[in-house]
């Protein structure tokens, strides 16, 4: 769209006000298991409406572009729509073990690197900014049990 702050058709403010407000709600009042549920479920929402924009975006790739790096516009789409799809598959207990969200969002960092050619990256941060919500709340929860265990 050009305008200034925005991502695409996405624009980060205003869905990281829509997070914080699915979350705001009793919010102290919750455990942490709980808060990551809500998390989760408010970028799984967000995720969904990702994943079919992108789906449209690989449409147009693979039927209208004729654009220098199409193969590589279209491998980066394809991968994108995985790894959402692959976080919308994860249960909230699933990202807490293993540090998955650190390693899912370490892949996701190394996609600009091996697509540096794609008209795509920005779908790279996009992605980046739905799973920091829950990647950030793992790491704060971890960081205190280890404070309270000293």
């Amino acid at each position: 769209t050009g305008s200034e702050g925005k991502l695409g058709p996405f624009d980060p403010g205003e869905i990281q006000m829509r997070i914080r407000k699915n979350l705001r709600d009793e919010k102290h009042n919750l455990t942490f298991h709980d808060q990551l549920v809500q998390t989760k479920q408010s970028v799984d929402d967000e995720l969904t409406g990702f994943i079919s924009n992108i789906n449209f975006e690989l449409v147009k790739t693979q039927f209208l572009s004729h654009a220098e790096n199409k193969d590589e516009n279209e491998q980066l789409l394809v991968t994108l729509k995985d790894k959402a799809t692959e976080f919308l598959k994860f249960s909230s207990e699933d990202l807490y073990e293993d540090d998955i969200c650190k390693s899912f969002v370490k892949h996701i960092q190394r996609l600009t690197v091996q697509f540096p050619n794609s008209i795509y990256h920005r779908y790279v941060t996009i992605l980046l900014f739905f799973v920091s919500p829950v990647s950030r709340l793992v790491l704060y929860h971890r960081a205190e049990e280890k404070r309270s265990s000293v």
